[in-house]
């Protein structure tokens, strides 16, 4: 079994992150479930945790980073691994390159048997502490639906403050 291949790893205590080459994450988006089989991990269970609306982004993220192969993280899906478990509990992503204000926008989901656990407490800050060491990055952005108290606790807990953003339905997010 082929294991896992990616330029980028980040470890904390209980995860593995990783930044998926544009080819890899081309393949997780046609056929998840074979996705994990060649990654070596083990069936996570989820291949239908992304909705039609995270399929399209998804699609969209992956056409950019096969593009702009030479910066694809800031476009690629970083899958969020259980070191434990050897499965994929959830995904992360920038949404593009830095702005001219440095600034880079992050979306994120937990699996739902991995939620309130703390993971994507712990995945968002290792993946908010690497991109402020890039070149040109002086905060991460996120936006949540005010509903959405879990991932506001995610972000809060990282230290993220809240400020008036672009729009009436969506808290925004900074951390620097």
């Amino acid at each position: 079994m082929e294991q896992i291949n990616t330029s980028i790893m980040l470890e904390t205590d209980r995860l593995r992150i990783l930044a998926l080459f544009p080819e890899r994450f081309s393949f997780l988006c046609e056929d998840y479930l074979r996705f994990e089989a060649v990654m070596g991990l083990y069936p996570s269970g989820y291949p239908g945790f992304w909705t039609e609306d995270i399929r399209q982004v998804m699609s969209q993220l992956c056409k950019q980073a096969r593009e702009y192969t030479d910066h694809y993280y800031w476009y690629t899906n970083w899958l969020i691994v259980l070191k434990e478990e050897n499965k994929a509990i959830g995904s992360a992503c920038f949404k593009g390159e830095p702005d001219e204000q440095g600034e880079v926008e992050i979306g994120y989901g937990t699996y739902p048997d991995y939620q309130n656990r703390g993971y994507m407490t712990e995945a968002v800050a290792a993946l908010c502490q690497w991109a402020l060491t890039r070149e040109r990055v002086t905060a991460v952005l996120a936006a949540t639906d005010p509903e959405n108290v879990p991932s506001c606790k995610v972000l809060e807990k990282n230290g993220f403050t809240r400020y008036q953003g672009p729009g009436d339905f969506l808290f925004w997010w900074r951390y620097q």
